[in-house]
């Protein structure tokens, strides 16, 4: 069964891929109950990327290097979609992601951070919210 086809407001994008609501062209974020604008979760909203990438779980000594693939980001987290089995211990962990924001590799880009949320990706495998660790409000004023 396709993920799209079962999840409430999934959309079928022009490349055949489902996606997720909140990562429609036209999707308006409701406003929360803090009136932060975002559904709740996020401060603020994030930039599609499908950048292609890896991750490692910090706190398992066993764990290898993964194939994932960057959804979106902003200053705050990052959803990725992890290709392949996963563990179903996954919010709460620490995970490091490298990612590869050039074709060429001339941009990569390392995050860390604990994985907040777990739900059905666009192409069926397990999509992740991450919130970024270790960041100060003043390097939070980085306008994107």
């Amino acid at each position: 069964m396709e993920v799209g086809r079962a999840s409430p407001g999934w959309w079928l994008a022009s490349d055949g891929r489902w996606y997720a609501p909140e990562l429609h062209p036209n999707y308006k974020a409701q406003a929360s109950a803090d009136d932060t604008g975002s559904d709740g979760r996020r401060r603020i909203p994030r930039r599609g990327t499908d950048w292609p990438g890896s991750y490692r779980l910090e706190d398992d000594p066993e764990s290898k290097w993964g194939k994932c693939q960057i959804l979106d980001v902003s200053v705050f987290g990052a959803g990725i979609e992890i290709l392949g089995p996963v563990r179903d211990d996954l919010v709460g962990r620490r995970i490091t992601v490298d990612a590869r924001a050039s074709a060429g590799g001339s941009a990569n880009l390392r995050f860390v951070g604990v994985i907040r949320n777990v739900r059905p990706g666009p192409s069926g495998q397990i999509r992740t919210g991450i919130e970024f660790s270790g960041i100060s409000e003043e390097r939070l004023g980085v306008t994107w």
